[in-house]
């Protein structure tokens, strides 16, 4: 083999490790892309999940005027609650504690931001605060939420434990 021919081997091998590096860096940033892509898609539909969550009570208040009248009552008086109307409300805290609940998984699975996550929360503990018989049920709920999202919860609200809630039950928050 020629030194010029041996030269030209040489530098077609170059040529080739080149257009594979550069295959292997489109590939990369392609990837990237897509990864991109999925994770914009992911965050919309969490965040179309939860407004259709949230939807689906403003859609059961609209429909039944006694049940958004009990959950306007709770906001402004809820000592005035009968046994009915705290049942009724009880079910609609339940349900603002799961659209809650699906907020912070989807927080905690990176799809939606701390942000996000927080400003549901902060509707959550207004409700949880608004009478002590509420923090009791909530702080005794542990066990029956997803791991992590109770202590969550309890960093986003400045809730007492039950026995310090048990002793302010004749002010209501």
């Amino acid at each position: 083999m020629s030194e010029s021919s041996l030269r030209r081997t040489i530098n077609i091998g170059r040529v080739v490790e080149l257009v594979g590096l550069v295959g292997i860096i489109v590939s990369l940033v392609f990837l990237g892309y897509e990864l991109k892509r999925a994770n914009d898609i992911a965050e919309a539909e969490a965040v179309a999940s939860i407004y259709s969550m949230t939807n689906e009570m403003g859609l059961a208040m609209a429909e039944n005027p006694a049940l958004a009248s009990v959950f306007r009552q709770a906001q402004t008086d809820f000592a005035s609650l009968g046994p009915e109307e705290r049942f009724a409300f009880y079910i609609l805290l339940e349900h603002v504690i799961n659209v809650n609940e699906a907020a912070w998984k989807y927080y905690d699975q990176g799809i939606i931001n701390r942000e996000e996550a927080d400003h549901y929360t902060g509707g959550l503990c207004r409700l949880i605060e608004l009478d002590a018989s509420l923090i009791d049920a909530w702080m005794s709920n542990r066990g029956n939420r997803l791991p992590g999202f109770y202590d969550y919860v309890n960093s986003i609200c400045s809730l007492q434990s039950p026995g310090s809630a048990r002793s302010a039950a004749g002010t209501t928050r």
